[in-house]
């Protein structure tokens, strides 16, 4: 099966994640990541999820062969997807077969449901997976090990913490409708 991790991150913390995740799968799928046309403030945040706006994106590199499987990953701006990603979803839904959605995030209670909700708007059809990993709960996990928490980025290690949750992803190498 062909997979497709395609990531948006401005903090670093989702990039890190989707290279823990390519990690994980030994580099059995390909990396893709989102570039915006101009550079981002949060103030542009705000406009884009205030008033709905779509960015500007490149797709001059995009891998022009087909994917059975697409695993999303991206921030989440406002209890909203990033706008980089949806600007992707909104020019390749056509073209994915299957995907998935995982984030660390802020998190609040009822988000995962709601960005569940949105992708399904965009793209046309449920992920058959969404993962939230949210930072309070990094914490949390980093105070029960005994490990000095960080505050609201991430490093490599810190994933072990979710580890649980990314295998979740990793136990789906084959398109759900064919498991």
């Amino acid at each position: 099966m062909n997979t497709l991790v395609v990531y948006y991150s401005l903090s670093n913390n989702n990039e890190l994640l989707a290279k823990e995740i390519y990690k994980q799968w030994d580099g059995n799928c390909d990396l893709y990541r989102i570039v915006e046309t101009t550079k981002r403030s949060n103030l542009t945040i705000l406009i884009d999820q205030l008033f709905n706006r779509i960015p500007r994106i490149k797709l001059n590199d995009f891998p022009v062969k087909e994917y059975d499987n697409y695993v999303f990953v991206a921030p989440v701006w406002m209890g909203k997807l990033a706008s980089p990603l949806k600007a992707f979803l909104l020019k390749q839904k056509n073209k994915m077969k299957s995907y998935s959605f995982i984030t660390i995030c802020g998190g609040i209670d009822g988000q995962k449901e709601k960005l569940t909700a949105q992708l399904n708007a965009t793209i046309g059809y449920m992920p058959w997976m969404t993962i939230e990993l949210r930072i309070d709960e990094l914490h949390t996990k980093q105070v029960d090990a005994g490990v000095s928490k960080s505050h609201s980025h991430v490093t490599a290690k810190d994933f072990v913490f979710f580890q649980d949750e990314i295998n979740e992803l990793l136990k789906y190498d084959v398109a759900p409708s064919t498991v």
